[in-house]
């Protein structure tokens, strides 16, 4: 939500990423308020040349306040998903 408006935000999780020395999975429902910053994360990752993956899920719920909510309500739906790429990432 605040991605847009917050220029400190955004250099933070840019640089964040930038430096990650840890394979990163992003997931976002495809209804949530803005997709932009995970894309533009996953773009830095994949410019880095940093292990990652980036799942955008169908719509959780009917408004973007439901889909942000999907990291701490979907688990359900992205929990095999998550739970994959951290044993891939342990091998």
């Amino acid at each position: 939500m605040a991605w847009s408006n917050v220029t400190l935000l955004r250099s933070r999780l840019i640089r964040a990423v930038r430096s990650a020395t840890v394979p990163i999975m992003l997931i976002q429902a495809e209804n949530d308020y803005d997709l932009t910053p995970t894309k533009i994360m996953a773009a830095e990752l994949e410019q880095a040349h940093k292990p990652h993956e980036l799942l955008i899920f169908p719509a959780f719920g009917t408004t973007p306040a439901e889909g942000h909510g999907f990291g701490v309500w979907g688990e359900r739906t992205w929990g095999d998903e998550v739970f994959s790429f951290l044993r891939r990432c342990l091998e």
